[in-house]
């Protein structure tokens, strides 16, 4: 389930957008994100989302250049074809989405430990 609050009143619709998850599968995102991969990959993680920022760019169209947030992971783990990768603390990732000339959208993280 994604919790959404969005400020109608405001021409950018300024938004709170969270999220969480338990042992959600990631295999569907995964194929998203590399869809020419030519190794089986799979994974589940469980933890929160959580964005806020614009959902409209300067010109007023749908844009999720404005976003940014923290995605924590209480599990995080992935296979490759048959190695297994797994986070073995709990992890912070702080994103933003920007646009960058050569393409339509890149997402920038920063690891970070919790203890």
């Amino acid at each position: 389930m994604i919790t959404a609050n969005v400020n109608l009143a405001d021409p950018r619709l300024a938004s709170t957008i969270e999220t969480s998850f338990n042992s959600a599968d990631l295999t569907t995102l995964l194929g998203i994100a590399v869809p020419q991969s030519t190794v089986k990959l799979t994974g589940r993680a469980s933890g929160t989302i959580k964005a806020n920022g614009t959902l409209l760019d300067e010109e007023g169209y749908f844009s999720t250049e404005g976003l940014q947030g923290t995605a924590t992971f209480t599990e995080l783990g992935f296979r490759a074809a048959d190695v297994q990768l797994n986070a073995r603390h709990r992890s912070q990732f702080v994103f933003l989405v920007a646009k960058f000339p050569s393409t339509k959208h890149s997402l920038q993280a920063r690891d970070q430990m919790l203890s």
